[in-house]
């Protein structure tokens, strides 16, 4: 998308496995507000995406930048089909009927414009959470990993129990907490389980294994991050039930709509040729089942619920795919990597 412009670079993702490291390496915003009519945009052919603002211009990221669209109602994949200066002057004229009593506000790191959002806009800071998590030293922290997006750390406590879905096979239980400074999303904790044998993590979004603070707490969180450490702590995780889920899946293979819907999770990540190696499918199988699957639902329209023709069974293994999309996980994009951990654990709940 937008090939026909350039964008500033977006922060690669940040892994390290030490706090210190992390706070010292932790990129710098700064927040400005403003009103709609004292932005403007230049778009040109083959050239940087320029915005200004009172004089000051500033460079852009690809990703900021279709955030910053989608907050002025213009769809992304519109603006890359309509002419540049016509979508220069869309977006000019956009700004400029903005309602003057509402305020904007554009997070930058350094000269380029990470998000655009609207103000006021109060995140948890990331060193705020690093320290309090190092001071407190409730958990062990496995990784930090951090971009323009985001920030994640894996907590892992050695008071939980393991989790042994299958002998040799150890699985630690602990906290994924989630955070953005840059609007990317609100704060979340949720439980996390990390494989020994592999390092695959996954992360659970299902209910009683996740918590996400409502404004109210948000708030009490920027006034004082000790609240986060206490909502941590009461967090109830279900590793009993979650035992019980991953010794479900083990001999369990998957259905072809559920394998299907896997590769579609992945292509949408990566793409097709990406999407074949990491479930171990060949392109000729896949494209027999995607024919079996609609053939099957063509047939299904005409019959009664109750006749209606059930998937097919393959002989991928439940519990292997789900280890195969955690185990790509962990050299993608912050963003990528979250997805695809919380994927592989809503797999879990299949059929559930």
């Amino acid at each position: 998308m937008f090939e026909n412009v350039k964008f500033d670079k977006e922060l690669e993702t940040f892994r390290t496995g030490s706090v210190e490291e992390a706070i010292v390496s932790l990129p710098k915003y700064k927040y400005q507000s403003f009103r709609g009519e004292q932005l403007k945009i230049n778009i040109s052919e083959g050239q940087y995406i320029q915005l200004s603002c009172d004089g000051e211009s500033f460079g852009i990221t690809q990703w900021g930048y279709c955030q910053f669209l989608k907050k002025i109602k213009v769809s992304p994949h519109s603006a890359n089909a309509i002419d540049l200066d016509l979508l220069e002057n869309l977006i000019n004229n956009t700004l400029s009927r903005l309602s003057t009593s509402q305020s904007m506000l554009m997070i930058k790191r350094d000269n380029t414009i990470v998000n655009i959002g609207v103000a006021p806009y109060m995140p948890t800071r990331h060193e705020d959470i690093l320290m309090t998590l190092n001071k407190g030293k409730a958990c062990d922290i496995s990784q930090v990993s951090f971009s323009d997006r985001g920030m994640s750390i894996s907590l892992l406590d050695e008071h939980m129990p393991v989790i042994e879905p299958k002998k040799g096979d150890v699985i630690r239980c602990g906290i994924s907490l989630n955070n953005s400074e840059t609007f990317s999303q609100n704060i979340s904790v949720e439980s996390y389980y990390l494989r020994l044998v592999c390092t695959n993590g996954s992360i659970m979004r299902e209910r009683g294994h996740c918590f996400v603070p409502d404004q109210k707490q948000r708030r009490k969180y920027f006034s004082n991050i000790s609240y986060l450490m206490d909502d941590i702590k009461s967090l109830s995780l279900k590793h009993d039930v979650t035992r019980k889920q991953l010794i479900s899946i083990i001999d369990k293979s998957m259905n072809d709509e559920e394998l299907i819907k896997s590769w579609e999770v992945l292509n949408k990540r990566f793409d097709s040729d990406r999407a074949d190696s990491i479930l171990r499918l060949k392109y000729d199988e896949r494209k027999e089942i995607v024919k079996t699957i609609k053939e099957r639902k063509v047939k299904n329209r005409t019959l009664p619920y109750s006749n209606r023709i059930m998937p097919d069974s393959t002989e991928h293994n439940l519990y292997d795919v789900f280890n195969h999309i955690t185990d790509a996980a962990k050299n993608v994009s912050y963003h990528d990597s979250l997805e695809l951990q919380r994927f592989g654990g809503s797999m879990l709940y299949w059929r559930n």
